[in-house]
């Protein structure tokens, strides 16, 4: 007896066209899905899957709506004069990912910085905004950070560095900047200096120091990033001491 059930609401469920069953298994899953369980809990060999439930196989479920708006990246920290492409994702009521058509963006304190109508930010000033991207009456947000980059930074290392091996010091370059790398150290054996990016190739290298003159000094243009200056030694005898001093002009 439980065919024709089955087979009658099967039929009503593909003449719905409201709920979108257009194959054979949409229309098995639904009846699965709806199905009040019977017996041993899920499907056994006296009951199956259960009875069917006819009212609650043809109940459509709301359409789906713009629910939540996610805007990426967030905590974004930049200075001055730099851009962020930000993006926003919506998902509807179910959880699942809902195509925004239009989206309205907006920052919150434009003296920080604006923002175009495709989401890509510019900061023209030091401080903090809030991006908010909006869409049928949803908002999503964003928070961002902007300051001033300083006009140089500079650092010293100091160490020594053992027979036929290297010393090294990590720098970061905010933004494209020229760096004097300078070396000092006393004594007959030689050192060389290197700077080396984050891939670990060496890009620069000198060698013309004098027994009277112990310095070695590089000036070269470098991208934001993080840099190794290397202190290379090639004397078999002992340890040298040395002093870098580094500036990084923006």
């Amino acid at each position: 007896m439980a065919c024709p059930h089955v087979s009658g609401i099967a039929a009503l469920l593909y003449a719905a066209d409201e709920l979108g069953l257009t194959s054979p298994d949409q229309v098995r899953e639904k009846l699965r899905e709806t199905s009040i369980d019977l017996g041993d809990s899920g499907k056994d060999d006296i009951y199956g899957y259960g009875r069917v439930d006819a009212a609650a196989a043809s109940v459509t479920n709301d359409p789906p709506v713009l629910t939540n708006i996610e805007v990426s990246p967030n905590d974004v920290s930049l200075f001055v004069g730099d851009s962020q492409q930000f993006t926003a994702a919506g998902t509807d009521q179910y959880g699942d990912p809902f195509l925004i058509e239009s989206i309205t963006w907006q920052s919150s304190n434009e003296t920080t910085g604006i923002i175009d109508s495709f989401g890509m930010f510019e900061a023209i000033g030091a401080g903090t905004t809030t991006i908010s991207a909006s869409s049928e009456g949803v908002t999503g947000t964003a928070g961002l950070t902007a300051e001033e980059l300083p006009s140089s930074e500079q650092f010293r290392f100091s160490g020594r560095v053992q027979s036929y091996s290297e010393s090294r010091h990590t720098i970061s370059v905010s933004k494209a900047a020229i760096v004097y790398v300078k070396l000092t150290w006393r004594g007959r054996q030689d050192l060389r200096l290197r700077i080396y990016d984050s891939t670990g190739e060496m890009i620069e290298e000198v060698d013309d120091s004098t027994r009277r003159n112990r310095i070695e000094e590089i000036t070269t243009l470098l991208e934001t990033g993080d840099w190794t200056i290397a202190v290379k030694s090639d004397s078999r005898r002992r340890r040298i001491r040395y002093k870098l001093e580094v500036t990084i002009n923006y």
